[in-house]
């Protein structure tokens, strides 16, 4: 959302949401062509795009960020009320009161229409490249390791830190996801704890205790929530490579 921003207006009284302005490549939509600009955005907003709201009713309970339609104007709350007329006035120069303040509209059409542009963009993008046959999946699943899995075919206990190592696509924006992790392991049953690290520290980033309880031989999965390997993070350096590892005492 945050790759190509808009630029403020020089207008306090159109300023649009902060949210808005951020941008990580330093591009502005504006750029893309001189007739993008926020007061041709404010021309074409639907003349009943207000009415998505609904009117403010003094019977119900509204909780802070609710939005409603209340004299031509649309109201933010500001904190939990009911029975709170949303009403003007300028002595704290912000034309709102301490419950509810006046809502740019306009920065909510903003954002539904830089959602809906993206979204479109990525569309057309994957069906054109699809259709020649030029592209991979965006987002591709596959099994990381791929192998027989016989029982027989079993390593040798060497009282060691083993796992293997996770080099993901080294690129802002691309994050890698590991949806589980499979054991298939001969002897005792229990708990398993599996380490995730990264190159760039000494501590695991993550551990995961894992409940194993097939006997024999046998294979065991075990999906896990959030399991992400960013190109970087608060935690991490920019690229590196990932170890999924346990002990084998």
């Amino acid at each position: 959302m945050h790759v190509v921003g808009w630029e403020q207006s020089f207008d306090p009284a159109k300023a649009i949401n902060d949210d808005l302005t951020q941008t990580e490549s330093g591009l502005y939509f504006q750029g893309a062509h001189p007739l993008v600009t926020l007061d041709n955005i404010r021309a074409i907003v639907p003349d009943d795009f207000v009415y998505r709201y609904p009117e403010w009713n003094m019977i119900l309970e509204y909780k802070k960020g609710a939005k409603v339609r209340h004299n031509n104007e649309i109201w933010i709350a500001r904190k939990d009320n009911q029975n709170e007329e949303p009403t003007k006035s300028d002595f704290n120069d912000d034309f709102g009161n301490e419950y509810w303040g006046v809502y740019n509209f306009v920065s909510d059409y903003l954002e539904r229409l830089t959602r809906n542009g993206i979204a479109q963009m990525v569309q057309t993008f994957t069906q054109v490249k699809g259709l020649d046959k030029e592209t991979k999946n965006l987002l591709e699943r596959r099994t990381f390791f791929d192998g027989a899995g016989g029982i027989r075919e079993t390593l040798q206990n060497t009282h060691k830190l083993v796992g293997f190592e996770i080099v993901p696509v080294r690129s802002m924006g691309v994050t890698m996801k590991i949806e589980q992790i499979g054991l298939q392991m001969t002897g005792a049953t229990g708990m398993v704890r599996m380490y995730l690290f990264h190159s760039s520290q000494i501590d695991p980033i993550k551990t995961f205790d894992l409940n194993f309880t097939v006997t024999n031989g046998g294979f065991q999965w075990f999906p896990l929530k959030d399991c992400y390997l960013p190109y970087i993070s608060d935690a991490t350096n920019a690229g590196g490579s990932w170890y999924l590892c346990y002990n084998q005492d």
